[in-house]
């Protein structure tokens, strides 16, 4: 199955070592996000722009690509529960069970025939069934904290299905034509990833090419960063290329 994801990343059989000729341009790519080094990006460096064959075999598809703006809008603006959200939900459970798991010990430790041991067992009992109703409280506050994630989860996974099926068929063709896009080019598909710095380096023959790489958004799930980002090299000349969010588009990453 071609999908718009997998036929700009995983065209694994146009990654290869080019054999072009010409002097090529170092590209100085630097990769950040608020600041932070994006080390492992994925960068791949094509000769001509994925996106525009895509976008043409879209318009020519025998029906309309599935649209879902409002889920869209609700998966950009989605925020997952807090860490503090999570611990307050769980935190009359866990100080109950620890109480119950310190009288648990005692009991251990004491003779069973002692008066002591039969009133602390009769608490330990009592708290115990508390326990179990703890719980219960404790999944309910955790199902309303995630409640809502779990149901954004379902919808948009029922929307990327249909949007896969409906790509299955529109981008059929797509391997055709970006082979033959590569042999016009005389080129082919360059592939990197950034160190911990959030560097890297592509040797590029000279003439114009597309930069391409997608980062998640550590903050929503639902959300990734894309570049594509368009360089004409001169050869001989470096080239600096920086990757952030101001030329990415954030967008859902189904």
């Amino acid at each position: 199955m071609i999908s718009r994801r997998r036929a700009l990343l995983a065209a694994g059989f146009f990654v290869a070592v080019t054999a072009c000729t010409g002097e090529p341009s170092t590209v100085l790519l630097r990769a950040e996000m608020h600041e932070e080094p994006l080390s492992g990006l994925r960068v791949l460096a094509y000769p001509f722009d994925p996106d525009r064959i895509l976008d043409s075999l879209a318009a020519r598809a025998t029906r309309p690509q599935p649209r879902f703006p409002e889920l869209e809008r609700e998966l950009a603006e989605y925020q997952p529960a807090s860490d503090s959200g999570l611990r307050a939900a769980s935190q009359p459970w866990r100080a109950l069970r620890d109480t119950v798991a310190a009288l648990s010990d005692s009991l251990n430790r004491m003779d069973r025939r002692s008066p002591a041991y039969a009133r602390m067992y009769e608490r330990f009992r009592g708290l115990y069934a508390r326990l179990a109703q703890r719980a219960a409280e404790r999944d309910a506050a955790l199902r309303e904290v995630n409640g809502d994630h779990v149901d954004l989860a379902r919808r948009a996974q029922a929307a990327a299905e249909s949007l896969r099926v409906w790509e299955l068929e529109a981008f059929a063709a797509y391997g055709e034509a970006a082979q033959t896009a590569l042999q016009r080019s005389g080129y082919t598909v360059l592939e990197v990833s950034t160190d911990q710095a959030g560097a890297a380096e592509l040797e590029l023959p000279r003439g114009a090419w597309w930069v391409i790489a997608r980062w998640t958004d550590p903050h929503n799930p639902f959300q990734e960063y894309y570049w594509n980002v368009p360089l004409t090299t001169s050869g001989w000349l470096p080239v600096y290329l920086p990757l952030m969010q101001g030329n990415a588009r954030r967008r859902w990453r189904h």
